[in-house]
């Protein structure tokens, strides 16, 4: 009678693992689901007060970044520790349908499990959605010094390469003489 109690009752005890580990598994799908819309909530939330209240000084924008990406990087830090657990989860249940001799061919002549997908691209999605809403907010509270940055940096440009231009165009009357002829 040294035997623990699930070696008498095997079937009892794979049965109750399958069906605490299914609810495992719907438990952390359903949170981190609630858990990526309350933070694109929150983003949302966020977008659309800081385009109808700018921040205008730059210490200000750059905490509110900070803020924001440190919001990001909890969301990837549980989102990352969630699907190291769930992949756990799903080795569980796969190990069990082994066992119960789901992935073999029965006696209907049929496989009753077909060979499970490799993972789920949930966790994919989350990431992306995390760093696009995050850009957004980054884009949102520097969209106006980004513009005219770039704007600056087309004239530059162009007024750099209108110099050169006429530069050439004087040196080569200079060399050439003109170039109307």
């Amino acid at each position: 009678m040294n035997d623990p109690v699930y070696m008498t009752h095997k079937f009892e005890a794979l049965k109750l693992r399958y069906e605490d580990q299914v609810e495992l598994d719907r438990v952390y799908m359903r949170t981190d689901f609630q858990i990526f819309s309350g933070y694109f909530t929150l983003q949302l939330a966020l977008g659309a007060w800081l385009v109808t209240h700018s921040l205008e000084d730059l210490l200000s924008r750059i905490g509110m970044v900070t803020l924001d990406f440190s919001i990001s990087m909890i969301e990837v830090f549980m989102f990352s520790s969630h699907r190291s657990r769930r992949k756990e989860i799903t080795d569980t249940i796969k190990n069990i349908n082994k066992v119960l001799g789901f992935y073999e061919e029965s006696a209907y002549g049929i496989v009753i499990n077909p060979p499970p997908p490799p993972s789920r691209p949930f966790y994919i999605a989350y990431l992306a959605g995390i760093f696009l809403s995050f850009i957004a907010i980054f884009l949102i509270t520097f969209g106006g010094d980004f513009t005219n940055y770039i704007r600056w940096q087309l004239c530059r440009g162009f007024s750099f390469c209108f110099h050169v231009t006429r530069f050439v165009f004087v040196l080569n009357n200079k060399i050439g003489g003109s170039s109307r002829r």
